[in-house]
């Protein structure tokens, strides 16, 4: 059943692609075709992540290394980072932090930003630029104190209070 979906998945993604290489570039039909490849990288076996994954990314990124749309960096991150934690490779997370950098620079003041890119930075192993970059997300949500729905949920600044009092490597 699930590589029942997977292929049609990649089927739909490949067909996405087709159209947007046939009619004038499309960065939103390769963002179509990329969602469909995660979607599939999320169900598919052990051993066809990597695969699905990487079309992801490859099709996300429209030829280019960075996607022109911030809706589509934010997805090629959060592949990257996937990747990262399959792999564990420190090539990929540099690749995922680089990619929340380029977040950063569009959106300097998010909280989601700040939170995805300390989250990175702390699997990378860059613990004290993740230590600071907590320290600013937990700047950024107390700005939102009027309104409680776009704040971190208790669970998450406990983390990240925790994260910012940890002590830097020797």
């Amino acid at each position: 059943t699930s590589d029942v979906a997977v292929a049609a998945r990649r089927e739909a993604a490949s067909i996405l692609l087709t159209t947007a290489e046939v009619s004038r570039p499309s960065h939103r039909l390769a963002e179509a075709a990329g969602r469909q490849y995660l979607a599939a990288a999320m169900i598919a076996r052990p051993g066809e992540r990597l695969a699905l994954l990487d079309a992801a990314i490859d099709a996300l990124r429209c030829g280019g290394s960075i996607p022109c749309r911030y809706s589509t960096v934010r997805l090629v991150t959060g592949a990257l980072a996937t990747r990262a934690a399959l792999t564990g490779d420190p090539g990929d997370w540099e690749a995922a932090v680089a990619h929340a950098d380029e977040l950063l620079r569009r959106d300097p003041n998010g909280l989601e930003t700040w939170r995805l890119r300390t989250e990175l930075l702390h699997a990378a192993g860059h613990l004290a630029e993740a230590r600071r970059a907590a320290t600013r997300v937990l700047a950024i949500d107390d700005l939102w104190s009027h309104d409680p729905l776009r704040r971190l949920s208790e669970d998450a600044r406990r983390r990240f209070e925790a994260l910012a009092a940890e002590p830097s490597a020797p």
